[in-house]
């Protein structure tokens, strides 16, 4: 396993190069693409570690037992950053398709994801209908790690909530900020993992950011290297907090610091491999489908044993089955659309003929 993370960290400082796209000082599309597809892959390598975690060969990749919230506060961070920045172009108008242009494909996604994970959990594990419906709402989910999911479907309905609810967008960030509370404490109440909520508050953060990113950008700009030092000590310093005094508060302050800190830096430093160009189109199905490969893979038990090639094997089906699933996915979204657009217009020409 520590050699599949050593290939994965020589490519990633072979690949590593000065950020041309921030010039107007402010984070492409692009970038931020392409950060989230070495988080994905940070986050694949963390789940992989748990089968292989505390197995001789190991001792580098024990490591990633805590790079999966650190991951996901950037992931938050990023979605925050991203809604808020195209609020703030487009107004209202964002809001105005914005559930169906954000949430349906996400939510078309998933259940294909779920419908996949529920063939496979029936015939290996004799998963139920009911037990599956329960598990959406019980903190454990039947398609591996898809909490994330769960919890951006929530962040993107407050997000919509807030900025209908909003007179100014100093009001937005306060009712995200009040969202991302409740969330928090509603998960942490009912007993949801920590996972749950231990990096939640980087969304409304990202989106704090983007609203004062000119700002903040000229301020850190002018001395860049002591600003980003000292969010690098400041995130240190509640990072061992939290392992000497394990407390909440110091894991979400931790989480909200390496986000800050890993932004900070995009704008001076980009991950630029063309085998971006392809992976950000399924970064989402990455996601889903690798807890399915560590599942499948996992049976054969003389697999695990050779880490290496458990890891790289995991790591090349989640590719291709991506791959695959996202050509199925985006050719059923446009005949589904299609037949939509088809079904309007009908309905459109059949009310203009009942008015005349």
């Amino acid at each position: 396993m520590d050699l599949l993370l050593l290939l994965f960290l020589i490519f990633f400082f072979f690949n590593l190069s000065s950020n041309p796209t921030s010039k107007d000082q402010t984070l492409s599309v692009q970038t931020t693409s392409y950060l989230q597809c070495v988080l994905v892959f940070i986050i694949m390598l963390h789940h992989i570690s748990q089968v292989t975690a505390g197995a001789p060969g190991s001792l580098l990749s024990n490591g990633l037992s805590v790079a999966g919230r650190l991951a996901v506060s950037v992931f938050f961070f990023i979605s925050g950053y991203g809604l808020f920045k195209q609020y703030l172009v487009k107004k209202e108008s964002y809001l105005k398709n914005f559930l169906q242009k954000r949430l349906g494909p996400l939510l078309f996604s998933y259940a294909f994801a779920m419908l996949i994970y529920f063939i496979y959990r029936r015939i290996t594990g004799g998963l139920g209908v009911k037990d599956a419906i329960k598990s959406l709402v019980n903190g454990s989910p039947f398609v591996s790690n898809s909490w994330y999911v769960i919890a951006i479907i929530f962040f993107y309905l407050l997000f919509y909530l807030s900025g209908k609810l909003s007179r100014n967008k100093s009001m937005f960030i306060v009712f995200l900020f009040i969202g991302t509370a409740l969330f928090f404490g509603i998960t942490s109440y009912i007993g949801y993992g920590e996972w749950w909520y231990n990096a939640v508050f980087t969304f409304p953060v990202g989106a704090l950011w983007a609203s004062q990113e000119k700002r903040i950008v000229a301020v850190v700009g002018a001395k860049y290297r002591i600003y980003c030092a000292a969010i690098a000590l400041l995130f240190s310093f509640f990072f061992y907090l939290d392992e000497i005094q394990p407390l909440i508060y110091f894991r979400e302050l931790a989480c909200i610091l390496f986000a800050v800190l890993v932004i900070a830096l995009s704008y001076k430093y980009w991950v630029n491999a063309p085998f971006f160009s392809m992976m950000k189109k399924m970064s989402f199905e990455l996601y889903l489908y690798h807890g399915l490969m560590i599942s499948a893979l996992k049976t054969q038990a003389w697999l695990v044993e050779k880490r290496f090639l458990y890891g790289l094997l995991v790591v090349l089906f989640t590719v291709v089955i991506s791959y695959l699933v996202r050509i199925v996915t985006n050719y059923l979204m446009k005949r589904f659309a299609a037949i939509g657009e088809r079904t309007y217009g009908t309905l459109n020409a059949e009310i203009e003929n009942n008015q005349s």
